[in-house]
Formats: structure tokens, C-alpha cells, sequence
């Protein structure tokens, strides 16, 4: 099935077509139910995922970093102290 399909409409804004036919009828496409899905499988899903996804997705952690995650995991493993999220978010006044 066809994405779209094209249409003449009178028009009387415009005495000669854009297509040069001058037969006073304008171009129009027309969208098809199929062409609205593609349109919205093509360009928007894709845009909603680049705005919601993650901005960090690809980036490697820089040494440091990598250093002070081992350094809280080995701590942890060895039997360390450890607070729950939902004792975090209380404390900062946030709804888990």
C-alpha cells in the first residue's frame, strides 16, 4: 500500500498550479493511515528515544572514577556499611 497519494484541489488563491500546469489546481499529498505509521516509526520514535534516552550511553568512565567504584565495592563485599535507597531519599526529602 501506497505511504501517501496525490490529489488535485482547486485552489483560487493561485491562478496557475505550482506544477506549471495552469490548470488552476494546486498539488496536494495526502498521508495515508500505513504512511502516518511509518512517518511516526521513522522520525518520531527515534527522536523521543534521543531526547529521553541516556545522555551518558557510550562514555567510558574516566580512571578515577573507575577507582572509586572498586574502592565502594570492595568495602561493601568486606562487610561495610551500606544505606538503602529509600533511607537516601528520605533523608533528602524525596518519594521513592
Amino acid at each position: 500500500m501506497k505511504d501517501y497519494y496525490w490529489v488535485k484541489s482547486p485552489t483560487k488563491a493561485m491562478p496557475h498550479s505550482s506544477n506549471g500546469s495552469g490548470d488552476g489546481a494546486k498539488n496536494r499529498r495526502i498521508m495515508t493511515v500505513d504512511g502516518f505509521k511509518k512517518l511516526i516509526r521513522e522520525v518520531v520514535i527515534p527522536m523521543l528515544s534521543e531526547m529521553l534516552g541516556d545522555p551518558d550511553e557510550g562514555l567510558e568512565l574516566n580512571d578515577e572514577l573507575k577507582l572509586e567504584l572498586q574502592r565502594s565495592l570492595a568495602a561493601v563485599e568486606a562487610g561495610g556499611k551500606t544505606t538503602p535507597a529509600h533511607e537516601v531519599a528520605a533523608r533528602l526529602g524525596l518519594t521513592w
